[in-house]
């Protein structure tokens, strides 16, 4: 059996050197690579962490809307209690309503449905803005698309508002 030959020491010194040549541009290809700011990044990404942590679960959370803002209801009690409230708001107010519509749109499984809604009333201003003042007052919100004022009959004030009213069905589980 032979044997290799052995190793010189020029070799093994270009070998070590090589080496260290490696190492030494690794360690400069990993230090250039690294953000200048990446100890700031990373303790705002801890922070961040420890925000959302504290966050109540979105589960427990009852709607993104204020409270108030969205009916509990289904769509028919929804419009049933609509078409009451405005009739309770127009008595009140000294106004007569001249039109009524309310439509409900449905929506899929976990969505808010609307109800799409228009009401017309004549009366004087002042009471047209008591009437406006009343619906904005009450619950659950009407988010107007249109607002249209204009006279009436007999020197009155027509006020007619389009809008919607969003109902969420919560199931429970």
């Amino acid at each position: 059996m032979t044997r290799p030959p052995p190793v010189s020491a020029p070799r093994l010194v270009a070998a070590g050197a090589s080496l260290l040549v490696a190492a030494a541009t690794g360690g400069l290809l990993w230090a250039s690579a690294r953000a200048p700011d990446q100890a700031e990044r990373l303790n705002d990404i801890r922070a961040r962490q420890a925000t959302a942590a504290a966050l109540p679960d979105p589960s427990s959370v009852k709607s993104a809307f204020p409270a108030g803002a969205v009916c509990e209801s289904g769509l028919a009690p929804a419009v049933v209690l609509l078409r009451a409230r405005t009739a309770d708001a127009a008595a009140a107010a000294g106004v007569s309503i001249s039109d009524f519509t309310a439509s409900p749109v449905p929506a899929g499984a976990g969505a808010l449905s609307t109800v799409r809604m228009t009401i017309q009333v004549d009366g004087p201003y002042a009471s047209g803005l008591n009437f406006a003042k009343i619906l904005a007052d009450a619950a659950p919100t009407i988010f107007v698309d249109e607002l249209d004022i204009s006279s009436g009959p007999n020197g009155s004030a027509r006020w007619r508002l389009s809008g919607r009213v969003f109902c969420a069905l919560r199931l429970e589980s």
